[in-house]
This record gives C-alpha cells, sequence and structure tokens, in this order.
C-alpha cells in the first residue's frame, strides 16, 4: 500500500484514498443488502410455497380419498402451471407409494438449488398422503444478481463523479494554491527573501504555512546577510594583507590566494587554483619539502628565509609555513612575506651604526694625528727652503760656514733627487691631511649653513664641474660621457648645505666615470641618466642618478657606504669618498641614500632629501 503512495503528488494521494473508500464503502453497502435481499426472498418463498402447499392440500384432499387420481392430477396440474414450481409429488402415506410426480427443470433450475417444502393430506384428522413441491430459486437469485448489477453501475457512476469532482475541487482548492506556494517557496530559495506571497491561498491553514515560511525566510535572510558581512570581513582583511597568504591541499596544489600572491604572480585565483605549488611559485621550490612535512607530518616551519635575483636585484622573502586540517582534508597555509625593504633598511641600520662609530673615533683620531701631521708638514717646508733655496741669506752664510757654496748644495739634492722626495714626502703628508679632514666630517652634524637650494642647479653645477675633471692616467675625459637628465618640472626648493650636497654628486659622478672607462664597451659608450622628482607621499625630493658600467655583485653593494671600503688597488683611494657621501646625506640632512645595482646592470644611486627642514642629530 505504502508503495501506491510514493512519488505521487497529494491530490492523487486524495484521489486514490478516495476511490479506495468508496470501493470498500460500495462493496460493503451491496454484500449487506444483498444479504438482506437474500434472506427478505428466502422469506417470501417460504410463505409462497406454504401458501401454495395449503392450496394444495385442500384442493386434492377429496380426490385422493375417493381415490380420483384423475381429477388429483388435473388439479396438481393446475398447479404446476405456476412458475415456481418445478417439482410436484404425493405418495400414500403408509406405503410412501407415488401418486402423482411431476417434475420440470430448465438448465437455469439445475444449476440452482431448489426449495422444497412438504406437508400431510388429512381427512377427518387421519393422515391418507403427503403433498412435496419444489420451488425454484432463480428469480430470487435472478433479482438479487440483477440488484447487485444495478448498484455495481450506480457505484462506478457515483464514484467516477466524486472522483472527478474531488479532482476539481483539488485543483481549486488544494493543487492551484499549492502550486502558488511552491512558486513563492523557489523565489525564496533563489535568495529572493523578501517575496511577499501575493499569490499564496488565503485559508487558514495555508496562511499559517505562509507565515511560518515568511518567518524562516527572514532568519534565513539575516543568517546569510550574517554570514556574507564575516565572509566579506574576512576576505577584505586576507586581502588587505601586504603578505602572501596561500593555502594548499593534500597534492601541494593550490586551494586559495589573497591579493598580494595574485598580483604578485600575475594571476587570478581561478586561473592558480588547482595548480600545483612549484608552477605557481617556481622561485620558492627550495621550501617544497618543508610544505611537505606540514601537509604530510603536521610540521610547522617559521622563520624561513629565501633569497633570489629578479631582474638584476636581490630579492628576500620571509616564509612561515603551518598545517591545517578542514572538513577531514589536510593541507597547509603559507605566509610569504617580502623583507626585501626591510632587509635594505637592516643594512642602512649597520651601516649608520659603522658611521656613528667612526664618527666618535673620527674625533678623537683627527687631533691625536692633525698636531704630528701638521709638524711634519711645516718641519719639511722649511728643509726644502733651507736645501732649495739658493737666494736665502741663511743658506748662503751657513753654506760658507761649511766650506762650501749654497749652490753647490742645492747641485748635490738635484742630483740626488732630493726635491722629489720632499714633493712625496709633502703629497703623502697633504693626503693624510684630507683623510683626516674627511674623519672629521662625520662628527660635523649641525644643519646651521641650510639655506633653500634648487636642486635643478646643484645638479648642474656639479655637471659643469665634473666636465672639467680629466685625468690622463686612467684615459679618461668627463665631456666624453653622455648625460640625460629628466627634472620635473616646478620643484620646489630643497633647504640644505648646498657645497655638500656638490660633494656628494661630485663624488658619485667621479667614481662612477672612472668605472664606467675602465670598462668602456663600444657598443655602450658611457651614460649618465639623472632623475629628480618629488615625491609627495613623504616630502621629499628623489635624484636618482643611473649608470651604464659594470654594476657590482651583491657583497659590494651591502658594503659599499662602509668607511674604507674600496674596489681600487692599493693606494688608489681611501675608501671613504662614498662613506662620507652617506653620512652627510644621512646624518647632516637627515635624509636617505642607497644603491640599486647588479652584475652587468650598471648601478643607481638614489639619494632622497626633506622638503623640510631637520633638527640637526646631535653635534
Amino acid at each position: 500500500m505504502n508503495r501506491i503512495f510514493l512519488n505521487v503528488s497529494v491530490g492523487r494521494n486524495l484521489t486514490i484514498s478516495l476511490v479506495l473508500l468508496l470501493i470498500v464503502v460500495v462493496t460493503s453497502a451491496t454484500l449487506l443488502f444483498a444479504v438482506v435481499i437474500h434472506h427478505s426472498d428466502k422469506k417470501e418463498l417460504e410463505h409462497k410455497g406454504d401458501e401454495l402447499i395449503n392450496n394444495i392440500v385442500k384442493s386434492i384432499e377429496f380426490p385422493i380419498w375417493n381415490f380420483d387420481i384423475e381429477a388429483a392430477n388435473k388439479i396438481c396440474e393446475a398447479y404446476f402451471l405456476s412458475e415456481y414450481v418445478c417439482e410436484l409429488v404425493i405418495y400414500e402415506a403408509y406405503t410412501d407409494r407415488v401418486i402423482i410426480d411431476k417434475k420440470r427443470f430448465d438448465k437455469e433450475d439445475k444449476k440452482r438449488e431448489l426449495f422444497f417444502i412438504e406437508a400431510p393430506i388429512y381427512h377427518n384428522n387421519v393422515s391418507i398422503a403427503s403433498v412435496r413441491i419444489g420451488l425454484t430459486t432463480r428469480f430470487a437469485q435472478d433479482r438479487l444478481i440483477n440488484i447487485f448489477y444495478s448498484y455495481l453501475v450506480t457505484s462506478v457512476v457515483i464514484t467516477l463523479i466524486l472522483v472527478l469532482m474531488t479532482s476539481y475541487l483539488l485543483k481549486i482548492f488544494l493543487k492551484t494554491p499549492f502550486n502558488n506556494l511552491i512558486q513563492g517557496m523557489e523565489r525564496v530559495s533563489q535568495g529572493t527573501y523578501a517575496y511577499n506571497f501575493d499569490n499564496a491561498p488565503r485559508e487558514k491553514e495555508f496562511s499559517a504555512i505562509v507565515s511560518r515560511f515568511k518567518e524562516m525566510a527572514c532568519k534565513i535572510q539575516k543568517r546569510e546577510e550574517s554570514l556574507s558581512r564575516a565572509k566579506n570581513y574576512i576576505s577584505v582583511v586576507f586581502d588587505s594583507m601586504d603578505f602572501m597568504i596561500i593555502s594548499v591541499d593534500q597534492a601541494l596544489k593550490l586551494t586559495h590566494c589573497n591579493k598580494a600572491a595574485e598580483h604578485y604572480t600575475g594571476s587570478s585565483m581561478s586561473e592558480a587554483t588547482g595548480e600545483a605549488f612549484v608552477e605557481i611559485f617556481p622561485e620558492f621550490v627550495e621550501i617544497y619539502e618543508s610544505i611537505w612535512n606540514a601537509v604530510d607530518r603536521r610540521i610547522s616551519h617559521t622563520g624561513l628565509r629565501v633569497s633570489f635575483e629578479n631582474s638584476g636585484e636581490m630579492n628576500s622573502f620571509s616564509i612561515s609555513i603551518l598545517p591545517i586540517s578542514f572538513e577531514g582534508e589536510d593541507g597547509a597555509v603559507i605566509k610569504i612575506q617580502d623583507i626585501t625593504e626591510d632587509v635594505r633598511l637592516e643594512e642602512i641600520m649597520i651601516q649608520t651604526e659603522k658611521m656613528i662609530s667612526v664618527g666618535g673615533l673620527a674625533a678623537g683620531m683627527a687631533h691625536e694625528i692633525n698636531n704630528p701631521l701638521a709638524g711634519i708638514l711645516q718641519n719639511m717646508q722649511v728643509i726644502e727652503n733651507r736645501t732649495t733655496m739658493t737666494n736665502l741669506p741663511a743658506n748662503i752664510d751657513a753654506a760658507r760656514t761649511c766650506g762650501t757654496d749654497i749652490s753647490v748644495v742645492v747641485e748635490y739634492m738635484n742630483a740626488r733627487s732630493i726635491p722629489e722626495l720632499f714633493k712625496s714626502v709633502k703629497e703623502a703628508g697633504s693626503r693624510a691631511a684630507r683623510i683626516v679632514e674627511n674623519m672629521l666630517s662625520f662628527s660635523r652634524k649641525s644643519n646651521s649653513g641650510f639655506i633653500e637650494c634648487n636642486i635643478e642647479s646643484i645638479v648642474n653645477d656639479t655637471l659643469e664641474l665634473a666636465s672639467n675633471d680629466y685625468d690622463l692616467k686612467k684615459k679618461y675625459d668627463f665631456k666624453n660621457i653622455h648625460i640625460i637628465r629628466e627634472f620635473q618640472e616646478n620643484l620646489p626648493s630643497v633647504p640644505c648645505d648646498g657645497i655638500k650636497i656638490q660633494q656628494v654628486l661630485f663624488n658619485i659622478f667621479k667614481n662612477g666615470a672612472q668605472v664606467m672607462v675602465e670598462n668602456d664597451i663600444a657598443e655602450t659608450p658611457p651614460c649618465f641618466k639623472i632623475y629628480v622628482s618629488a615625491v609627495e607621499q613623504s616630502s621629499q625630493i628623489e635624484i636618482r642618478i643611473e649608470d651604464n658600467g659594470p654594476g657590482m655583485d651583491e657583497e659590494t653593494r651591502k658594503h659599499i657606504f662602509e668607511p674604507f671600503f674600496t674596489t681600487k688597488p692599493v693606494g688608489v683611494g681611501t675608501g671613504l669618498g662614498l662613506s662620507v657621501s652617506y653620512f652627510i646625506i644621512t646624518e647632516n640632512h637627515g635624509g636617505t641614500m642607497k644603491v640599486e645595482s647588479s652584475p652587468g646592470n650598471g648601478a643607481a644611486f638614489i639619494i632622497r632629501l626633506p622638503l623640510q627642514q631637520i633638527k640637526a642629530h646631535g653635534g
């Protein structure tokens, strides 16, 4: 029975139930009516039989008593004409000899049982014979069958009428309202939570369903809005992070990544999802084993660092890897943070600390070296005057006292190249004095000489000064170097010490020119590109000087601003030029100075000066 009601509509179930109920009721009623009719017909047949046999007994009493068999037979013939009588037998009372025996059976009577009634025949209270009649039940049964068929046809017609009426009424009061309700539910399931169910039925039961469904839709809407807000908030937080967040599954394939990762790879999350980690981030292949350990062995990794060269620049990344498990699936989340700038700032801080240390040392050294150095140079000048000048009276008198002539002494000195030695000593002393002067620059932190300067004029003046730089030994002439200038219009003035800034720029131009000329390649003649622009975000002026020289490796770049660090041969250069320049920019002017370079890609010195005068760092 249950199978009948599976996967069918409520209307059909109700219709089937109604039909089955009608069949049971009609069948029960028909059977009950048949029993009643059968019982009534049986009673009527008994009554008819009793009446008939009483009449026969009265009619043939005297013919049987008088042995008038012929008369009795005629009387029996008359009664035998009745359609109910199929058998009529008269036999003597004591001998049971059959006197009259009449039988009539058609095919229908033979199929049915006969109803027999027997009665004695008395004459003067003496039993003289017995009569037995057999009545057919065919008419009662035919009547019962006709009534049954009538009831059956009537029941079928009524059932069909009821079914049609029920279907029609169900369509009006159930199917159509339900369809309207289902349409509204579908609208709600599609996200239209504010749907008003305008076509919904107004009956009490349906109204209750609609009311409860509206309440449910309202709760779902609020819950989804809350989840959506939470998801959007998490997504905003996730995507606002300036470091990369990547999640992978057990196969180390990407399942999610934030905007920083999309920006780094140039691929959207939809494009990257499902791809292997090493295919999207091949430069981080060395952490592949660590990711696998996080996924397979649930081991966390923090503080990992990966460095590699990209576009001629060394990039550094800090990496953390944590195992995760979601809905029974193991994976890992990877945090990759670009710390290239942090590493550079760290290097700058180390460099600054070195500068400060050298500054403290330089102040003490300067006084200790300057006094004896001044004495050496002064005495060297006196020796030169007393041995090479022939017109000094004191020299002439001293020579005569010694029995010689001053000209002879001078001739001897020249013959032994003593003047050249004097010159070398003086040059060495002057060089030492310049070194001390540069060292003293580390301890001078006053900005009292700052004035508003035009950086464009300072750059042009420095280039004009550098154009006069000519070194026969190194075979270079600054005038042969191509200069490209790109200056932003309407640049603001900068509070600075123009002479010091010019010293810094001249040092960069001179070093770059020497390196480019020493490594000159015919296809790429020496060239400087100079960019000056305002950095609005930090209220600074940026000076960027690029050359097309051989560049420098990472180790050289890290130490380029250290005092006494030089790549030149011993005796050529002091190694203080760039360190002094760095100190002038960072300590004296509160700016920044860095270099970007890689082998074969030239070098770029980037100087930033604040647009507002700062207080001296010390001194």
